[in-house]
């Protein structure tokens, strides 16, 4: 009898510390006192960036979920071309506001045990400490700048097409569930048929807006390849017909392109920066444009 007491005893107090337990949030980060000049001085990149959408990946890399694309605003270090950027992490519906006065020396307070945190407000801005990522998570290093892309001079008209050019291509793109993607670099290109062979000539190159949307103006009638690249997703290439006087509006839907294992694993972004470089304030949410902590940091970037 006492030894049935004893055991429900031990079961109801090991319950009891298993619900404590998973209602407490791991160790919370402690203050690492990191200089926030050093943050800026060995950046490659900082950029004050909109969280816009959440995509998963096939395998679970750092931050343990999926990952987050976010429109450039502004660069405010370094060199980049791009329109969005992708970084590991997860989006909330909850606002997170670094407590301290700025210039910050610790991170927001959703930080976790390793002081990084991965959750952002979506809609919210967010000022990115980044730095290229080299292979390892671990190492702080001077980086070589990041190469400026370079850029394809396109030609002035369609050569197989004829006729007045006042056709126009428009449409929306999107993923797989049906959210729109801004940033995405669309083409278009002329396609000549002679015999066996096919020849495309790339024409105007534009990107998708906020709302997803492109558009091609000045077309001539005939035939075009329409093709539509950003990073993690496929290649997106459809042939469609611009007539005389007329809108042509193929909707754009992007696939997850294909995985790099041994990168999801490492946690590498995907498109080339990392914020796991160092334990400090390297993606704070800002209240504003001009919020006091952007302020500071484009201070000491000018010095």
């Amino acid at each position: 009898m006492r030894l049935r007491i004893q055991m429900r005893t031990l079961i109801l107090v090991t319950s009891a510390v298993l619900i404590v337990l998973n209602a407490i949030p791991a160790f919370p980060c402690s203050s690492v006192g990191v200089s926030p000049q050093f943050l800026v001085t060995q950046a490659d990149l900082i950029l004050r960036v909109t969280a816009v959408s959440e995509f998963s990946s096939v395998i679970p890399n750092s931050s343990g979920r999926g990952n987050v694309r976010f429109s450039v605003e502004e660069v405010v270090k370094g060199q980049y071309e791009g329109a969005t950027i992708s970084l590991p992490g997860f989006l909330t519906d909850q606002d997170d506001w670094n407590r301290q006065m700025p210039p910050y020396i610790s991170p927001r307070p959703t930080a976790d045990a390793s002081c990084f945190t991965h959750g952002y407000r979506k809609g919210g801005q967010f000022l990115l400490i980044l730095k290229k990522w080299d292979g390892s998570l671990s190492t702080v290093k001077p980086a070589e700048p990041a190469p400026k892309p370079v850029m394809r001079e396109a030609a002035s008209k369609p050569p197989a097409a004829q006729g007045r050019a006042d056709g126009s291509l428009a449409g929306t793109v999107s993923d797989g569930t049906g959210a729109v993607i801004p940033g995405v670099r669309v083409t278009v290109a002329s396609r000549t048929i002679a015999g066996n062979s096919i020849t495309e000539t790339e024409i105007q190159t534009a990107t998708s807006d906020q709302t997803g949307r492109y558009y091609f103006a000045a077309l001539t009638p005939g035939q075009y390849l329409l093709k539509a690249e950003l990073a993690g997703f496929a290649t997106f290439r459809s042939v469609v017909d611009v007539e005389v006087s007329k809108t042509a509006t193929p909707n754009i839907v992007l696939s997850v392109g294909p995985i790099n294992i041994s990168e999801l694993i490492a946690g590498r972004p995907l498109d080339g920066y990392t914020t796991v470089w160092i334990a400090g304030p390297v993606n704070e949410q800002l209240r504003s444009p001009d919020d006091p902590w952007v302020q500071w940091v484009r201070q000491q970037v000018k010095r």
